[in-house]
């Protein structure tokens, strides 16, 4: 074992957990999970893993590179399954959303925000996925649609019993 992980790996919880909340969420998942199972006690239960906004990885627009495109598939395969039952707040672009869905159960997840949510887009996943709205909306009290594309963003809640523009 590298001389540098034994030595972070030698430190109480307590001081990798105050690491952690001054290091980028995403990054800190990225580099900790499925390296050793101290890092990956302490990132996932860290507050790292409470919110995940997985679009601080692509520009905006949704171009991606064989790096971006490696890192989303890391979090949707790997990263996700180990936090999947700590995630309240989930950002992720909408093309992404079906498979992130479909690969883990979310239990606490109270927050969803999809981006670059497209009519055609849109109309694909929720028609694929009626009966499985009804679950959602038991788990989810928030859903966020936003799109670059456009000038509005607009947000449902369970609170609000409708949606509403911003």
């Amino acid at each position: 074992m590298d001389d540098k992980i034994a030595c972070i790996l030698s430190l109480p919880d307590e001081l990798l957990l105050a690491i952690l909340k001054k290091l980028n969420n995403i990054d800190a998942l990225y580099s900790l999970v499925d390296i050793h199972e101290k890092l990956d006690r302490v990132v996932c239960d860290a507050n790292c893993s409470r919110t995940v906004d997985l679009t601080t990885i692509l520009p905006h627009g949704g171009l991606h590179d064989s790096l971006e495109d490696h890192i989303i598939n890391r979090f949707q395969t790997l990263i996700l399954s180990h936090i999947h039952k700590y995630l309240k707040s989930l950002t992720v672009e909408a093309v992404l959303f079906q498979n992130i869905l479909h690969m883990n159960n979310y239990p606490n997840l109270h927050m969803l925000t999809l981006h670059n949510l497209e009519g055609e887009v849109a109309c694909r996943i929720f028609t694929s996925m009626l009966l499985d709205l009804s679950i959602l909306t038991q788990i989810i009290r928030k859903l966020i649609v936003c799109s670059f594309l456009q000038t509005s963003n607009h947000a449902f809640s369970d609170d609000d019993q409708g949606w509403i523009s911003n």
